[in-house]
């Protein structure tokens, strides 16, 4: 019974500790300095990709149409693969005409806070740095095979005043290789 315990307050303490989110140090792809990526001027996306997950590629040019559609929100990609080599990573997605920024989190810091287990795997923060969705982006790893947007139907919710219609989807895609 006691490790039970200690099992249920331990996932309450991440928990608690992942439902807000406000600084993370982060490399910029552009230049390769290290920046404070602070949270809490207005809603965020941050979202998990990787070069190599297919699935991450298929979903790439949906969160360049997001962006277009909800300008109000900002938009942050997180490269998160410690097998991808700095090169190829800045390669790809210089060629990839991005709206937003792209950032590497070098020591998983990001995806740990936050939870994050695949690409894509998105988080929705409010002003505040509170997790208002976190999960999939749509109901498939391949973007053009998806029926139901998740991230976009969240992003109208929001942007219309009302409350997300869910706070989470299950997010399909690669793991993060460590």
């Amino acid at each position: 019974m006691l490790k039970f315990t200690f099992f249920i307050l331990f996932l309450f303490i991440n928990f608690s500790w992942a439902s807000t989110a406000t600084k993370f140090e982060v490399v910029n792809l552009e230049n390769l300095k290290i920046e404070t990526l602070q949270i809490g001027v207005k809603n965020t996306v941050i979202f998990f990709s990787s070069i190599d997950c297919p699935c991450s590629d298929s979903h790439l040019s949906h969160f360049v149409d997001l962006k277009k559609q909800f300008p109000e929100i900002t938009f942050v990609g997180i490269n998160e693969n410690g097998k991808e080599r700095i090169d190829e990573i800045r390669s790809y997605y210089q060629n990839k005409n991005l709206n937003f920024p792209i950032f590497l989190d070098k020591d998983f810091k990001v995806a740990d806070a936050l939870g994050a287990v695949k690409t894509p795997h998105v988080y929705l923060l409010d002003k505040e740095g509170k997790i208002i969705y976190h999960g999939g982006v749509t109901n498939s790893s391949n973007f053009n095979s998806a029926t139901t947007f998740y991230l976009q139907e969240v992003l109208n919710d929001i942007s219309k005043g009302q409350k997300p219609r869910r706070d989470f989807a299950r997010a399909l895609g690669c793991y993060i290789a460590r």
